[in-house]
């Protein structure tokens, strides 16, 4: 039986959330992150000292891409993919040849979790917004910080999975290390946990080693090793405590 923690279409996944950037937002207007203020100047969230968090880590040479409706409390870097409707010419031939190829990649699929994701169907979308985005062609995959600062984009529509993943971790660690060091931790986590999950399996206590190994594996952290083990080991633990139960 397939997996379905690997089964899922990445395409389906980032299709919960707006699939276009909707009407341009007139110059002044509020932002992803922030409120309008009167007098259409948008505030940022400020820290305790009164500076605004989104503005100390917002490079001045990254654009903003705007029109993007965003969770409020979404702390997750934004990963935004300019697709073309498939059904539509060669454009549309392109992106389905990229849909089911790198998108497909289960390198890919292992590493999305760690972004919020969306989708943005460029032929429908505001141009404005587009163009603000310096999107020329499609397929194109931009990350954003949670504020929607750009800091890394590819429009390299030949990318492999494998070698797409590693792009977007690499571009996260060197943009938001804060956030990678989170990443980091919950890594060490995944080694420890795992760890115990295994000594108790060895001891048969296959309830216990099952409750550990869900913690590795419901993680957002999947392109791990350890995650990769944890998968397997869960499997054999909750088919070990389901003989046990019916004794």
């Amino acid at each position: 039986m397939a997996d379905p923690l690997l089964t899922v279409n990445w395409v389906g996944e980032i299709l919960r959330v707006r699939t276009a950037t909707g009407d341009a937002v007139p110059a002044g207007d509020a932002v992803p992150g922030g409120k309008a203020e009167p007098g259409g100047k948008a505030a940022d969230p400020k820290d305790g000292d009164g500076k605004t968090a989104a503005a100390e880590e917002r490079k001045p040479e990254r654009p903003l891409l705007r029109g993007l409706d965003l969770p409020r409390n979404n702390e997750k870097p934004v990963l935004v993919y300019f697709h073309w409707p498939h059904e539509d010419g060669d454009r549309g031939k392109r992106i389905v040849k990229f849909c089911g190829g790198p998108l497909d990649d289960e390198a890919f699929v292992r590493t999305a979790p760690l972004f919020h994701c969306v989708e943005v169907n460029t032929k429908d979308s505001e141009a404005n917004l587009v163009a603000e985005a310096k999107v020329t062609t499609t397929p194109a995959l931009l990350l954003c910080a949670p504020d929607g600062t750009i800091f890394w984009r590819s429009e390299d529509a030949k990318v492999s999975g494998k070698a797409l993943a590693a792009a977007l971790r690499k571009a996260l660690a060197e943009e938001m290390p804060a956030r990678w060091a989170e990443i980091e931790k919950e890594m060490k986590f995944q080694v420890e946990t795992l760890r115990e999950g295994k000594a108790l399996a060895a001891r048969k206590k296959w309830e216990d080693a099952a409750f550990a190994l869900r913690q590795v594996v419901g993680s957002d952290v999947r392109f791990t090793g350890e995650w990769e083990e944890a998968r397997t080991l869960l499997r054999e633990a909750e088919a070990k405590a389901e003989e046990e139960a019916k004794k």
